[in-house]
């Protein structure tokens, strides 16, 4: 997850205006609404948090929120944000693979992995990892939720753009460059004064799990009930057209029956 790090803490000047987190906050707050109606939950565990837009939205929703990150200076953000918008949360400064020891003899009644962040673990080994010790982490009934593009399509298709948004006279364009079996995951941000340019690019690699890779993972790391939605608002999967892969992985609860 090093070379993941250096690269966010290297965007993390730019992240919020790329991605709007000032205009995009009332929304997730009512996208994560609709999560807790269906999944109740008093205490989540926000992981690859970034600038903290889900954290911030959740504490704002009355939960108790704790969110980690690699990248000290999105958390360092995340931690601005939050003062800002007085949103308690506890921040934490962890690899998602080591937080299990980080938070050791806590428990959360939901786990969130939302934003395309899996994808930065080096293939379905690490994944199995990041799976167990969420688990782990989880009291009995709790709910894993994982979200990430839907790179079955992406492979499919070849589709190279990932996004591309302006912020005044900034352009920030996000587009993969296909190495097989990872991604190169490009930013480029270009800069107008005038008629004067100037760009930047920052680049990383993304292992781009399908849908049966994410699934099996929860399965091998003992996750009892697996859904596979398209979106976080539940509607169906379809590898052909969903822009998102979203995994709800149920951990068992007690005194329950044999896991599938």
């Amino acid at each position: 997850m090093k070379n993941s790090a250096e690269f966010y803490n290297r965007i993390a000047a730019d992240y919020d205006r790329m991605t709007r987190f000032e205009d995009k906050l009332a929304v997730r707050q009512s996208v994560l609404r609709g999560i807790l109606e269906r999944y109740p939950a008093q205490s989540v565990l926000d992981i690859a948090c970034g600038t903290g837009i889900n954290a911030i939205a959740l504490a704002r929703l009355g939960i108790a929120v704790t969110a980690s990150d690699i990248a000290t200076e999105m958390l360092d953000q995340a931690r601005e944000n939050a003062r800002r918008f007085q949103a308690p949360v506890d921040w934490i400064g962890a690899d998602m693979l080591l937080l299990a020891e980080t938070v050791a003899g806590r428990s959360f009644e939901m786990v969130l992995c939302l934003g395309n962040s899996i994808p930065h673990l080096a293939g379905p080994e690490e994944l199995r990892r990041l799976c167990e010790h969420m688990h782990g982490l989880l009291s009995p009934g709790g709910v894993f939720i994982v979200q990430l593009l839907n790179y079955d399509r992406v492979l499919a298709e070849g589709e190279r753009i990932v996004n591309i948004t302006r912020h005044e006279d900034e352009t920030y364009i996000r587009f993969y460059d296909f190495l097989d079996p990872h991604l190169r995951f490009n930013l480029l941000k270009v800069a107008w004064d005038g008629d004067a340019v100037r760009w930047q690019m920052e680049s990383t690699r993304l292992y781009p799990f399908r849908a049966v890779e994410v699934e099996v993972a929860a399965r091998k790391a003992g996750f009892s009930d697996r859904q596979l939605f398209g979106r976080l608002d539940f509607s169906v999967y379809e590898s052909s057209t969903a822009g998102n892969i979203v995994l709800v992985a149920r951990k068992q609860s007690a005194g329950s029956g044999i896991q599938t």
